[in-house]
């Protein structure tokens, strides 16, 4: 007599599902019924991680071409804040450190 055990069909990425499936490596495994049945990108999706791509890679080749614009607005920002400074924070004061006291024999 078969055991209930024995007719239910193995766990999804289980040792017997991956020993019963083709061994296609995906990310988080190997692929099952599942995962096989997912379709690949569309081209849609293909053209959006494009362009994605090359944007990134332009800010990475060219970056003054995005910092530019940008700068007299952080001219601005910068002077904005250093009114806002208060004036204890810019003109501190190094002094000598204090001598130590001499030690008295004990242990410590």
């Amino acid at each position: 007599m078969e055991s209930p055990r024995d007719t239910l069909p193995p766990r999804p990425g289980s040792r017997l599902e991956r020993q019963a499936s083709p061994k296609l490596p995906t990310y988080l495994g190997y692929a099952n019924s599942i995962t096989a049945a997912l379709p690949d990108l569309h081209w849609r999706e293909w053209v959006m991680l494009g362009s994605i791509g090359l944007a990134v890679l332009w800010m990475g080749v060219y970056p003054e071409s995005f910092i530019a614009p940008m700068r007299t607005d952080i001219a601005a920002l910068d002077a904005r804040v250093a009114r806002a400074a208060p004036v204890s924070d810019s003109k501190l004061k190094i002094i000598a450190p204090k001598a130590a006291p001499a030690a008295s024999g004990g242990a410590h």
